[in-house]
């Protein structure tokens, strides 16, 4: 089990780089002014609100924004969007992991542990 979420995290990672749904630029205005304790919540309101073919590009542009605004929030941000979009648990993930190495196998755990059937 780990080995496939470790495997799903590295191709999640690989198509993160091309996805730009909700840009950067929107997201980081959504996010502006939430006080730190509601970010992961409002991130994972925001990526359970896209359109589906929408939802992978946006769950990038959100993640790495609302990491960027709480690095130290990182495996809650993943969490609480992995728990309420668990098809973009994985994708959550790769991209937080990305912004955040060293927090790597705390993020790969909140992801594993909100959305466990995924």
């Amino acid at each position: 089990m780990p080995m496939k979420l470790i495997l799903t995290l590295g191709l999640s990672l690989v198509v993160a780089c091309a996805a730009t749904a909700m840009d950067s630029a929107a997201a980081k205005s959504a996010l502006a002014g939430v006080p730190a304790p509601e970010l992961p919540v409002k991130a994972a309101g925001l990526v359970k609100s896209a359109k589906t073919r929408e939802k992978q590009a946006t769950t990038v542009s959100v993640v790495q924004e609302a990491v960027k605004l709480n690095p130290a929030a990182a495996p809650a941000i993943v969490g609480a969007v992995a728990k309420a979009t668990p098809d973009m648990a994985a994708q959550a993930a790769a991209t937080a992991a990305a912004e955040q190495p060293g927090q790597a196998a705390a993020i790969a755990r909140a992801a594993a542990a909100a959305a466990p059937a995924k």
